[in-house]
């Protein structure tokens, strides 16, 4: 009894170790045939059977435990099924090397309701499926990026600051502040769907990296699609209107590719009353292929547009309106809404890119960028005047302790829509009254000048932006389980903040005066001049004025990951070393701190 059980064990062992033999594994990685980037989360899948994979973050995939025979790999992209290779597979493993997808993947920007169990069939034990997707293939990313970020969602509570945004390969968040400026590429989608997200620390092929994770933007012209589209959108939140055209050619047999999209959105009145809107959107990007191994880019790309803001109010606002939509920023003048807080933006981009395939394993992109333009806000300023905002707190019911007066106010309020809003027409009637003589204009004895000075004004809160940026990334794979990816960047960006008088409302000139430092400090008049280097300074229509000066940032970085892949998980392990300079050069001498606002500061230096 007991040599016969012995032999039926030894006879399940040899079983066992014979289905081992015939059941090996195939590896391989995907890339795009036109522009030799890796294809990460792409579904594959070997026709006629039920092993399925997905490439992972570097475009690797493996099946497991292939019985031998001929099959088809194919490709799953759109829901279209495409042909990669045909093979025969024996009883040993299987390196089927790099292999070319012919069709693009696109990463649409609209959002679907996925049930979570829609997900769940898609995983099982050969989807070699361990390193994290692009950020298209996750519900809770997408959703928190596009349709809760109105809501101040932030994943894991993480600020932009903490994450990157990469076009190109050019880094556009702002050296001053990680912050980033969405806006100067909006209403460009057709151009912008070729896209990666990496989701908080994983290894990445083209940025160290952070806790929030990154974005990069594919934007070469052989990346976007082959199409000629017209789109147009009708909408009630940010505009009404919005007229869409791209037009792309992918890579032509000449070597050349090019790619165009350019959109007009306008809204006279968004949700909220007084929120117009006004955009143009441009992209330009060509490719030029160099032999086989080289890929030049260009692109020229902006969106300059005018918004008018809503801003918050206190509930007790909101209560007399009888809406919480109220918006203090607008009033009527002739006839016609006009919001004194208007947001207007333009900052062009321009980038030349350089992909270089070194080899099958290796491969190098260059990218320099340089971004310039303004991004400003207006609202209105005011010397030796009420505050004229129809929700200062003064101004309110609440503040009044009259019972009678109180009402009256209240009333007086909830009687009529105007009665909330600016009053255009009594701020132009203040100015036109104001003969003033200013005395000793820019500290010249006796140069007097008399005329209408401005009790109210609009101005603009600007900050221009010059950006330089030079990048270049090296990706190799040792083996097909270890690869290593590596950068240099510099940044050097230039940030201009100032005020600009934008109009004068009636007025002959306004004064370049501190009113909160006048105020604190009557004794010294001094204290009050924002440039006592043009004291009594006189400001028209145009002039910078309040403050002015540059802060200069300079960044150095060099950085490098190492990543050894195992079948049930990834490792990667990398290194930062960076540093950063910065300093601030004032253009006025401020009354306020005489000693400490002209000229260039001590250079700030961190490593």
């Amino acid at each position: 009894m007991f040599r016969r059980n012995l032999t039926f064990i030894v006879s399940v062992f040899l079983v066992f170790n014979v289905l081992l033999t015939h059941a090996q594994n195939i590896t391989g990685r995907l890339l795009d045939r036109q522009t030799q980037s890796i294809q990460p989360g792409v579904e594959l899948k070997l026709q006629g059977t039920d092993y399925e994979a997905f490439t992972n973050g570097i475009g690797k995939f493996t099946f497991y435990e292939v019985k031998p025979g001929n099959y088809t790999l194919m490709s799953v992209v759109n829901d279209k099924e495409n042909v990669l290779t045909t093979f025969v597979m024996g009883t040993e493993d299987l390196v089927l090397g790099d292999l070319m997808l012919d069709v693009v993947k696109v990463v649409s920007n609209e959002i679907s309701v996925i049930d979570i169990d829609d997900l769940a069939g898609i995983e099982n034990e050969s989807d070699n499926f361990s390193s994290a997707l692009s950020g298209g293939w996750d519900p809770f990313l997408s959703s928190a990026s596009f349709n809760l970020s109105a809501g101040r969602f932030r994943p894991r509570g993480y600020f932009n600051e903490n994450s990157e945004m990469i076009l190109n390969g050019m880094l556009m968040n702002d050296q001053r502040d990680g912050g980033v400026l969405w806006s100067a590429w909006g209403n460009l989608n057709d151009a912008l769907r070729s896209r990666t997200n990496l989701i908080n620390l994983n290894q990445s092929d083209f940025t160290f990296g952070g806790i929030g994770g990154a974005t990069f933007i594919d934007l070469r012209a052989s990346s976007i699609r082959k199409t000629t589209k017209l789109t147009y959108s009708n909408s009630n939140r940010t505009y009404q209107h919005r007229l869409m055209g791209t037009y792309a050619t992918g890579m032509m047999q000449n070597g050349w590719a090019l790619a165009i999209s350019a959109s007009h959105a306008y809204g006279n009145q968004g949700y909220v009353k007084g929120t117009y809107y006004q955009g143009n959107s441009y992209f330009v990007s060509v490719d030029r292929k160099l032999g086989e191994n080289h890929l030049l880019n260009g692109v020229i790309m902006g969106s300059p547009f005018k918004r008018g803001r809503a801003t918050g109010a206190i509930q007790e606002m909101y209560d007399l309106a009888g809406t919480n939509f109220y918006n203090p920023n607008w009033g009527y003048q002739n006839g016609k809404v006009r919001n004194s807080r208007e947001y207007i933006v333009h900052r062009p981009i321009t980038m030349l890119r350089h992909d270089w395939k070194i080899s099958n394993k290796s491969n190098l992109r260059t990218t320099v960028g340089y971004q310039f333009g303004n991004a400003g806000s207006t609202r209105l300023d005011w010397y030796d005047a009420p505050d004229p905002r129809p929700d200062y707190y003064r101004r309110l019911p609440s503040f009044v302790e009259d019972p009678l007066l109180k009402q009256q106010i209240a009333d007086f309020y909830r009687a009529s829509e105007d009665n909330r809003q600016l009053n255009w027409a009594e701020l132009y009637a203040a100015n036109a009254v104001r003969n003033y003589t200013i005395e000793n204009v820019d500290g010249v004895i006796g140069n007097n000048i008399t005329g209408k000075l401005a009790a109210y004004v609009q101005e603009s809160e600007n900050y221009d932006n010059t950006k330089l940026n030079l990048n270049t990334v090296f990706n190799t794979a040792f083996t097909d389980d270890i690869n290593f990816t590596g950068g240099l960047q510099y940044i050097s960006e230039k940030v201009h903040f100032y005020k600009r008088l934008e109009d004068l409302m009636g007025a002959d000139f306004y004064i370049d005066f501190n009113k909160f430092a006048l105020r604190d400090y009557p004794d010294n008049s001094d204290v009050g001049q924002n440039d006592l280097n043009h004291p009594n300074r006189l400001v028209y229509e145009g002039d910078i004025y309040g403050y002015n000066y540059n802060i200069n940032n300079n960044n150095a970085t060099a950085w490098g990951q190492l990543g050894v892949k195992t079948r049930l998980f990834d490792f990667f392990g990398g290194i930062s070393l960076a540093q950063q300079s910065f300093y601030r050069l004032g253009h006025t001498k401020v009354g306020l701190f005489p000693d400490h606002s002209y000229g260039k500061s001590e250079v700030q230096t961190f490593f």
